[in-house]
Parts: structure tokens; C-alpha cells; sequence
């Protein structure tokens, strides 16, 4: 027998299907919420840890992050929900990343994001990530924890940086 879902992963996948459900159609598939739910109940089993920004007690944004495995860190997903666009949202995000990311100065960060997804390729690359070769048709980024950790305290006094709709 299935454990039942959480609150929180229910609100994370549907705000995974709010964010994706177009970018998944662009590349000629679907959002498939079973699918998501499944590999997000596996990536909190390895230890994935959930970073949340809250209004009126509904998730509206949040990251998930695997710590540090052999110096590297992974991020799955970051998700913001479309009616906080442009808001302090995605700040408040970055600003409990970057709490998190001085825990381990001396690990590198990795994602990868889909092609199509322009706004969040451009948070990267102003967040100072590298990109990387790709090898499964989505592009692949790296930056050292210690470069992010700077770009992101400094983040809040940029007036210019586009919010990402998903960095997925």
C-alpha cells in the first residue's frame, strides 16, 4: 500500500504542473503528475531537502536541493508560482539557499534546465554559472559554491535580474 501524499507534495507537484505543463508540450511530451511524484518521493527519500517561501499558508515557491555527495551539490527544481512573478519571492528563495550553501564552501552546484527555458537560463548565467556540455538535451550548469554564495548576498541590491518562472 502506497503511502498517502503530503500536503507539501502535493502543492510541490502541482506547482510543477502549473510551471511545466507548457514546457513539457514544447518538447513534444507531457507533465505526467504520477511521474513527478514518484521521482520527488525518491529524491526526499536520498535526503533532497526543501527550501519554501510561503503567503497565507500556500506554497508559492520553493528549491529543492541534494547537499553536497562527493563535493557537488544537485538541483533538481526551483519553482515559483506564476501570480508571484516579480515579486520578493524568488529573493526570499535565494536568500535561504544561500544560508545553506555556507554550510559547504568548498562544493561545487549543479542543474541542468530545459532548453526552451529562457528566463531561468538567464538567472543562471547572472547568477555566474557555467554552462556545460549537455548529454540529455538539456542544458547542464556548474558554478562553485563560494562564487554563489557571493552572487547570491548580492543578489537583493540587483534591481535588473529576471525571476525565473522554473530553473528546471
Amino acid at each position: 500500500m502506497k503511502k498517502p501524499l503530503s500536503k507539501l507534495e502535493e502543492e510541490i507537484v502541482e506547482l510543477d504542473r502549473l510551471n511545466m505543463a507548457s514546457q513539457f508540450v514544447s518538447e513534444n511530451g507531457l507533465f505526467d503528475p504520477a511521474i513527478r511524484f514518484e521521482g520527488l518521493r525518491r529524491e526526499l527519500a536520498n535526503g533532497a531537502n526543501i527550501l519554501q517561501v510561503r503567503r497565507n499558508n500556500k506554497l508559492v515557491a520553493y528549491l529543492e536541493y541534494i547537499p553536497p555527495v562527493d563535493g557537488k551539490f544537485y538541483v533538481p527544481s526551483l519553482q515559483i508560482h506564476p501570480d508571484y512573478i516579480g515579486s520578493s519571492v524568488l529573493r526570499s528563495l535565494l536568500e535561504q539557499a544561500a544560508e545553506c550553501i555556507k554550510c559547504w564552501p568548498a562544493s561545487m552546484l549543479r542543474t541542468r534546465v530545459h532548453a526552451r527555458n529562457y528566463k531561468s537560463v538567464r538567472l543562471h548565467q547572472k547568477l555566474g554559472f557555467i554552462q556545460l556540455p549537455s548529454v540529455d538535451g538539456r542544458l547542464h550548469f556548474e558554478v562553485s559554491s563560494e562564487a554563489l554564495y557571493d552572487a547570491l548576498k548580492a543578489f537583493p541590491r540587483h534591481r535588473k535580474l529576471l525571476p525565473s518562472q522554473s530553473l528546471e
